[in-house]
């Protein structure tokens, strides 16, 4: 694929609510110890990658990342509604091994291929489609860009990529602070890599890693070796 664009969609440092398994879809929630060693790592690793641009969830969790880049790049953070987490509605808050005996589990479950969200919550189905619209919005972006995002959104996000029914996309695990770059060749998107730490894609930004080269291409045949006995 000729590269047009290249995305990068991290997830938010971790969170109190995430120490304790709650669902913090729309809810403002303050960075755990470990989520604001996180987000000083993840800042560094967009500040090596050098992208054209940042563009964040308007949450307090994603502008912990996005601002400090956005400050060190001499750029501004652009806040964009389309990816945002999704609305867990009257389970907002809730611990998610209390869900059940409310009623809405989750995840959502899934009866004839659709979604069954809890009172006054987003569908797996309107957040695919929400992020769909950016999908197609993304595409066209040229140069580089990052998106501070969250663990649902970037599910869903995968799911316009691909394809990838109600009954399975929420399968995938989005770790805080995790990278996944897609390149853009200006009319589709396409998965480059999955998961990358904070440490990885620094590591790759600094040894100028590119599309279609091996990320194992700067390791001497010996050493890749040993690496892999």
């Amino acid at each position: 694929m000729k590269e047009h664009g290249r995305i990068i969609l991290m997830r938010h440092p971790q969170t109190e609510y995430n120490i304790e398994a709650r669902l913090s879809g729309r809810i403002d929630v303050k960075l755990s110890e470990l989520g604001i060693e996180q987000a000083k790592r993840a800042a560094r690793a967009i500040v090596a990658w050098k992208p054209d641009r940042i563009i964040t969830s308007p949450l307090s969790r994603a502008h912990a990342i996005a601002d400090v880049a956005a400050k060190q790049l001499s750029l501004e953070a652009i806040e964009d509604d389309r990816v945002i987490e999704m609305d867990f509605g009257s389970m907002e808050g809730k611990r998610v091994a209390d869900l059940p005996a409310l009623g809405y589990p989750f995840p959502w479950r899934v009866v004839d291929g659709k979604s069954l969200p809890a009172p006054g919550a987003e569908s797996y189905e309107d957040l695919i489609e929400r992020a769909r619209t950016f999908v197609e919005y993304a595409k066209g972006l040229e140069g580089k860009t990052v998106v501070v995002t969250h663990g649902g959104f970037t599910r869903a996000f995968m799911a316009a990529v691909y394809g990838i029914p109600v009954e399975l996309f929420w399968d995938r695990v989005v770790a805080n602070v995790s990278s996944h770059v897609f390149v853009s060749n200006g009319e589709r998107l396409s998965l480059q890599t999955s998961g990358l730490a904070p440490s990885e894609l620094e590591r790759r930004a600094k040894t100028g890693f590119v599309p279609g080269k091996s990320p194992l291409a700067d390791i001497e045949t010996d050493d890749l070796i040993a690496k892999m006995s």
